[in-house]
């Protein structure tokens, strides 16, 4: 009894910082952003006061209702490894750094064992994890996806930094299209990497992609194979279409032909002008001709990196509002998180990578206005590539 109520009050505290958090930070974006307008009023200053003030209120607002879903016990909490015997095995062997069998216990079930007790330290900040949070060498490079513009921050740079104040981590934050083709963004993502490599001769780089942006990534490995073999220490695929997601293909990709038409008509008839929004090319790259893509591709990326995926699902009323709005409006009967099918988001068979499994989540977690536990994801990534050597 006295553990479910020390429980109760450590996830009511940690909601109410968040929330607080959420506040605090929304008023000083908006503030910031209505001081800008007003000294250099113009159409740009003003998108950017709609666009912060647009989120922010969404951010609040989700907030708000579950710091409610906390205080009421409606939320599902995670029940961490207590009890779990084999779960419970894996993190004491782990801890200590100690060698398990890889046929018996898969990098896969390992991390869903750290994962397991790392999800329920954060959300019960007074539960003391045996793990720690291990430093590394390579520099982490984060890789939004779709319509990154409208997000404050990158795709995960909250769970990154809160990491990095532990063990400075190293990350930079790569900037990429949201509304552009993966052929785009590849090139983006070579000129980003090879300035700052020039900087930085001795850096090594982890790309952390997410949703379309491991798309991105993905061509960027193929046309620089050669550069990335020296450079790159691997990828990690975050609810990634890596072939393609039927989901995306019935029900996004005509809203996002519908909307190309009509921008490109707004740009002839009123800017004099085309504009190339959610092009050909970007639909190819979240379609299902990606299965076919990375079929023919395979074979040109890097074989001397690691390759990880993980996927998400969940059901309609679980996660953020926009997504629950996602579920209700574009239903399926396969497990996706709102925008990706789950068993699209892993690298196929023949191609040799970690899947890493489907995690309880919607396609809008790797959002700063989320309150999923973006820390503990993150963490179980450091902590099992690090056990295996890999980074």
């Amino acid at each position: 009894m006295l553990d479910k109520l020390t429980n109760y009050l450590s996830r009511a505290k940690r909601s109410s910082d968040f929330l607080k958090h959420s506040f605090e930070t929304s008023v000083k974006d908006i503030y910031l952003d209505s001081k800008q307008l007003a000294s250099s009023p113009g159409p740009t200053q003003l998108f950017h006061l709609t666009k912060d003030a647009i989120g922010s209120t969404g951010w609040v607002a989700n907030s708000a209702f579950k710091h409610f879903l906390t205080l009421s016990g409606l939320l599902k909490t995670p029940d961490g490894i207590k009890g779990d015997y084999e779960a419970e095995f894996i993190v004491k062997k782990v801890s200590k750094n100690v060698p398990l069998d890889p046929k018996r216990y898969p990098p896969s079930l390992i991390f869903s064992a750290l994962y397991k007790e790392l999800e329920f330290s954060y959300v019960h900040p007074h539960h003391k994890s045996r793990l720690q949070c291990p430093k590394i060498f390579p520099t982490i490079v984060l890789v939004s996806g779709m319509l990154n513009e409208i997000y404050k921050t990158a795709s995960f740079e909250r769970g990154v930094q809160n990491l990095g104040k532990k063990n400075s981590l190293k990350y930079i934050v790569a900037k990429v299209s949201g509304v552009k083709g993966a052929d785009f963004n590849s090139g983006l993502l070579a000129e980003q990497l090879f300035e700052y490599h020039k900087k930085n001769p001795d850096e090594k780089f982890w790309l952390l992609t997410y949703s379309k942006g491991g798309i991105d990534a993905l061509y960027f490995l193929r046309d620089h194979a050669e550069w990335s073999r020296k450079n790159v220490v691997g990828i990690s695929t975050l609810a990634t279409p890596i072939l393609g997601s039927r989901h995306l293909n019935r029900r996004y990709i005509k809203l996002a032909a519908k909307i190309k038409k009509d921008v490109s008509e707004f740009g002839r008839n009123y800017l004099g002008r085309e504009l190339d929004f959610f092009s050909d090319a970007f639909q190819r790259s979240i379609s299902t001709h990606q299965r076919s893509w990375f079929f023919r591709n395979y074979h040109k990326l890097p074989n001397n990196i690691f390759y990880t995926a993980l996927a998400l699902g969940c059901n309609w009323h679980e996660g953020h509002i926009y997504m629950m709005l996602a579920k209700l409006l574009f239903p399926s009967d396969t497990v996706n998180d709102g925008v990706v099918d789950a068993d699209c988001a892993f690298f196929p068979k023949y191609f040799n990578a970690i899947n890493l499994g489907i995690y309880r989540g919607h396609h809008l977690i790797a959002a700063r206005s989320s309150t999923f536990s973006q820390e503990a994801l993150i963490e179980a990534h450091l902590i099992l590539l690090k056990y295996l050597y890999l980074i």
